[in-house]
């Protein structure tokens, strides 16, 4: 009990300092970007290393399936060592055809990913063509990559950016087609 009080009373978090006494490893200080990444990867560490993870914001906790805490020290290394390809500062060049270069680089999902990691999107011409020339963390530019190849098929992206009101202002008619739609 009084290294839990003193824990949180050094600013740790109480569910990390709880964790810890229970045996957990901890993952401290996640950027977003890399815990979006280890979310889509949990499952897998979690097989591969017989883990438990627990991810919030900015933390992780690993617990040992068997108690063992030298495998959750393995785990932390080896999500350690996938979140560094990620981090890595990239720049990528992803072609775009000329007549889709304003809906691209004006889209509201590449525009959301710019502003959640810090990526930067800019039109880039040269000998083969004209593209979108991306800089930021390696794990964004392949979501940013993945979204520009979709759009240049002509498909949309996958989520809706997050907008005040869409819904609860939208019109009676509006709101009857919308669930129209969504209906099978």
């Amino acid at each position: 009990c009084k290294d839990a009080i003193s824990g949180v009373l050094m600013g740790d978090e109480p569910k990390d300092v709880l964790a810890e006494i229970d045996g957990a490893v901890l993952l401290k200080n996640v950027d977003s970007m890399s815990m979006g990444h280890l979310a889509k990867i949990k499952a897998e560490i979690e097989e591969k290393h017989a883990v438990t993870l627990d991810l919030d914001a900015r933390s992780a906790r690993i617990w040992a399936k068997d108690g063992n805490r030298d495998k959750a020290f393995e785990a932390k290394e080896a999500i350690e060592e996938a979140m560094e390809d990620i981090t890595t500062v990239e720049t990528l060049t992803v072609p775009v055809p000329v007549h889709l270069v304003n809906q691209v680089i004006n889209d509201s999902a590449l525009r959301q990913l710019q502003d959640q990691t810090g990526l930067t999107a800019n039109v880039a011409k040269s000998d083969e063509g004209t593209g979108i020339r991306l800089t930021g963390l390696a794990g964004a530019i392949q979501e940013a990559k993945v979204l520009i190849e979709r759009r240049n098929q002509g498909e949309g992206a996958d989520y809706l950016p997050l907008t005040p009101g869409l819904f609860s202002k939208m019109s009676g008619k509006m709101w009857a087609d919308f669930q129209r739609d969504l209906s099978f």
